[in-house]
C-alpha cells in the first residue's frame, strides 16, 4: 500500500509552501518594504495576497483533513510577523490592520483551498 502522506507531489507542495513562507519572512522583516508603493494602503493588499498564498500552498501540501490547520498556522504567522517587525526591525512597527489583512487572506484562501480539495477526488480529478 503506498504512503498517502509522503509522495513526490506532496513533498514538492511542501517545499513550495516553505519557499512562500521564506519570502514572506524576508519581505516583512527587511528594514524597508521591498515592493514600491503605487497606491495608498497597498501594504494591506500585499499582506492579504502573501498570507493567502501561503495558506493555500500549505493547505494543498497537507493531507485534506488538515487544511483547517494550515489556515490556523497562517493566521498565527501573520500576527507573529507583526510582532517580529516590532521587536527586531526598528524602522517597522506592529500594525493591527496588517495582521488583520494577513488573517483575512489566510481565511479566504484557506476556504477556497478547502472547497477545491473537497471538489477534487483522491485521484486529483474533479468529482
Amino acid at each position: 500500500m503506498p504512503n498517502m502522506f509522503l509522495n513526490a507531489s506532496r513533498v514538492f507542495n511542501a517545499a513550495l509552501a516553505i519557499a512562500v513562507a521564506g519570502l514572506i519572512v524576508w519581505g516583512c522583516l527587511l528594514p524597508h518594504n521591498p515592493i514600491p508603493n503605487m497606491f495608498p494602503k497597498q501594504d494591506k493588499i500585499e499582506h492579504l495576497v502573501a498570507f493567502g498564498l501561503f495558506a493555500a500552498t500549505l493547505a494543498y501540501a497537507l493531507p485534506r483533513r488538515f487544511a483547517f490547520v494550515a489556515v490556523a498556522i497562517t493566521a498565527a504567522g501573520a500576527v507573529a510577523i507583526e510582532f517580529g517587525q516590532k521587536i527586531w526591525v526598528p524602522t517597522r512597527e506592529f500594525s493591527y490592520t496588517d495582521a488583520a489583512a494577513g488573517i483575512m487572506g489566510a481565511i479566504v484562501a484557506g476556504a477556497l483551498a478547502m472547497a477545491l480539495l473537497r471538489a477534487v477526488g483522491d485521484d486529483g480529478l474533479l468529482a
